[in-house]
């Protein structure tokens, strides 16, 4: 009997050693979209936008639209999903860019590989900005 419950301490602490040695999962905290962006997003000087749902493509290299764009937005926040699974398709993405580098990108409900609650307000202002006539394609 003794011999049993020896065992069973050890496949216990075992147990425990492991739980305690698995990497904790990364902890999503709300963010402003300046906040998540990489640097100073002032310095954004293109904006590529996609829809998602016909697949045009537009950017945009005009700085004061893109400065003024960029500060209706900077301060909305992305507050995370707590349902983290793999999800496909989006409505928009978006790429701030500075020079011929992508420096964010982002959706509406999604950054880095992380989801979070859909964002209209940030929809509406990204459907405005892709509706405007100064781009190039």
């Amino acid at each position: 009997m003794r011999k049993k419950i020896c065992i069973l301490l050890v496949l216990l602490m075992g147990f425990a050693i492991v739980a305690c040695s698995k990497p904790q999962a990364e902890k999503l905290t709300t963010m402003t979209l300046q906040e998540l962006y990489p640097g100073d997003i002032a310095n954004v000087d293109s904006i590529e936008i996609t829809d998602g749902s016909s697949g045009e493509r537009k950017m945009f290299f005009n700085q004061k639209q893109i400065l003024e764009w960029i500060d209706q937005i900077k301060d909305m926040k992305f507050e995370p999903d707590s349902n983290q699974e793999e999800r496909s398709g989006f409505l928009y993405s978006v790429s701030l860019r500075e020079g011929h580098m992508s420096k964010l990108g982002f959706t509406p409900n999604s950054q880095g590989g992380h989801y979070y609650i859909h964002n209209e307000a940030l929809t509406l202002k990204i459907q405005e900005l892709f509706g405007k006539m100064d781009f190039h394609k």
